[in-house]
């Protein structure tokens, strides 16, 4: 049956309602979470609201499959905020565009103890994420910012870099996960 219609533009630009049924997004939940190994004592905090893929899975699906919690996020704050909320929340799963990461990296270097949170696991969509970001990332928190792609239609992740595969090239998302690639 199902489940919710999800509404994108996708990489036509032109508008389309998916609908998606339960076992899509509960198999797409299973897989961000196998993916990327995510734990019980996790703090989800992600961007994405629950009309998009990601959202919906992350903060649902996901945080459900493995008893983890999910940190409300409100829309519209200045980016100090987020970081303020990240870190008092104890955040270690975060997921956002590559904007959102260099936007939070220049608030820390502003911020009064210059300190970023101890997100364990940073997860990218959404956009190029450039090599300079990456490597700022990981050398001021110590985790690697991995990339992942997923389309509405397919229900959400099919193209990741995976932990344990840190082998990352500019012009790669990853590779298949749980997907058919023709």
């Amino acid at each position: 049956d199902i489940a919710v219609i999800l509404s994108t533009t996708g990489s036509t630009g032109n508008p389309k309602s998916i609908p998606l049924t339960h076992w899509q997004v509960i198999r797409s939940g299973k897989l961000i979470t196998e993916t990327y190994q995510w734990k019980k004592t996790d703090r989800y905090f992600g961007l994405g609201g629950l009309e998009t893929m990601s959202g919906l899975r992350h903060a649902t699906v996901a945080v459900a499959e493995v008893g983890a919690a999910c940190v409300p996020c409100e829309q519209g704050k200045a980016i100090h905020q987020y970081l303020l909320d990240i870190k008092n929340e104890g955040v270690t799963i975060l997921t956002a565009n590559p904007l959102f990461y260099k936007q939070l990296l220049f608030a820390a270097k502003s911020a009064a103890d210059h300190s970023l949170p101890p997100v364990r696991l940073a997860l990218c969509t959404g956009n190029v994420l450039p090599a300079a970001l990456r490597k700022e990332w990981k050398e001021r928190i110590g985790t690697t910012l991995y990339n992942y792609y997923g389309l509405t239609e397919t229900s959400g992740i099919c193209i990741a870099e995976v932990p344990g595969e840190e082998v990352f090239d500019e012009k790669s998302i990853g590779r298949p996960i749980g997907c058919l690639i023709k």
